[in-house]
């Protein structure tokens, strides 16, 4: 006999928040929909049919205030108690595109955490990127258009 989880009532639709960049020269959606359990945010090209590679980073409070330790410039780096996994695709073209979207993942974890310090939730991440050769304007770019969509 199997107990079921417990049921909580959320109002839906969940809340969604949808914008477009431009990485290279390719038009990119960036959206998000969060629930009381995840956020769950994408990043696609119309040439990459939706996304192919999916990371999860559980928004964990940190034992250490990081963000008032740190010199102000340090707080670009990702928090070093936040770590993402891969939970399906990525590890093509040399682990490129695993790392970037590992790196994606944990900074953009890292800035829910600093805007939230109680944030429980498991941030799941979509990429769907073709073709773009992603450089420090691009993932920043990434970056905040996925926290403006938060």
């Amino acid at each position: 006999m199997s107990t079921c989880p417990p049921i909580t009532p959320t109002p839906f639709p969940a809340r969604t928040k949808t914008t477009t960049i431009t990485l290279g020269a390719t038009p990119t959606t960036v959206s998000s929909l969060t629930f009381t359990d995840k956020i769950l945010l994408t990043l696609t090209q119309p040439n990459a049919k939706g996304p192919s590679h999916w990371l999860q980073v559980p928004l964990t409070p940190s034992s250490v205030p990081e963000a008032t330790q740190l010199p102000s410039d340090s707080r670009l780096l990702p928090m070093t108690h936040l770590t993402a996994t891969t939970l399906l695709g990525g590890g093509n073209r040399g682990g490129e595109r695993d790392i970037f979207g590992q790196l994606l993942a944990t900074q953009i974890a890292s800035e829910v955490t600093r805007r939230d310090s109680e944030e429980g939730r498991v941030l799941v991440l979509g990429l769907g990127l073709e073709g773009v050769g992603l450089g420090r304007d691009e993932f920043a770019l990434c970056v905040g258009a996925c926290l403006d969509v938060l």
